[in-house]
């Protein structure tokens, strides 16, 4: 088994062969039933993977299994050539800060920071993020993304004062800080209508496309319920299929 010394000083990109692999995984809330039973899942860098998955699937179990807020009850959780499965509470959380980014479902905007200090935020709790920016000062790059983003004028507002378009739109920039290795977004538009659904997504993909045409290969993995929007993506993956957790031990799903 590797220390969490080793699991710390390995965090390097040119290391990474997938983003996620999980491998027989197994996760159970106390001695209940297994809410995840997973032979395998995955994700190579740089794919942008749609995850479909219907309320009461196990998404958010899943998601907190790849974040490393919660550890497997049996198997292989290997996030950024980081074994999770392994590797202490404070190691996953540092890969989590350092090297990942993550849209909420409600934003998460921090409602007492201002704009800009919502967008910093990451790169404030770790540093080691801002060895994945380009050149350039770290308010640089927060004015580069707001002007990318068209929130420029937005940058000393606080979050309550915005419309939900434009909180969406801080929700990405402080997602895409530092160029992070994983970006997971978590049902980020379940309450809005179709038209502004598909100009978050189309626009959350746009971004990750320029930071990869920079030479950051940035993993998006999008978790909704809607499939409505598996068009937009190059990959798309049902939880529903992948998670056997349903079946008995050891049985396989259906052709």
């Amino acid at each position: 088994m590797s220390s969490d010394a080793e699991l710390q000083g390995d965090l390097s990109p040119s290391r990474v062969r997938d983003a996620v692999l999980l491998r027989d995984v197994v996760f159970r809330y106390g001695k209940r039933e297994p809410v995840l039973r997973i032979p395998e899942l995955r994700i190579g860098l740089g794919e942008s993977v749609f995850l479909y998955g219907p309320s009461g699937s196990g998404k958010s179990t899943l998601l907190s299994l790849v974040a490393g807020v919660l550890q497997s009850t049996a198997g292989t959780v290997q996030v950024l050539d980081q074994a999770f499965d392994k590797a202490s509470a404070a190691t996953r959380d540092r890969v989590r800060g350092s090297r990942m980014g993550y849209v909420f479902q409600s934003f998460n905007l921090i409602p007492y920071l201002s704009v800009r200090q919502n967008i910093l935020l990451p790169c404030e709790l770790y540093r080691e993020r801002l060895r994945h920016m380009r050149e350039g000062s770290l308010h640089a790059e927060v004015e580069r993304l707001a002007q990318r983003l068209d929130i420029s004028a937005l940058l000393d507002e606080r979050p309550s004062t915005l419309s939900v378009g434009q909180q969406q739109r801080v929700a990405i920039a402080r997602a895409l800080i530092g160029y992070p290795a994983l970006l997971i977004a978590d049902e980020p538009t379940s309450s809005l209508d179709a038209n502004r659904r598909d100009e978050f997504v189309a626009l959350l993909l746009e971004m990750v496309e320029e930071a990869r045409q920079q030479g950051n290969a940035t993993t998006l993995l999008y978790v909704s319920h809607d499939m409505g929007l598996a068009s937009h993506f190059s990959r798309t993956l049902s939880l529903s299929e992948i998670n056997q957790a349903s079946q008995p031990e050891g049985g396989r799903a259906a052709a």
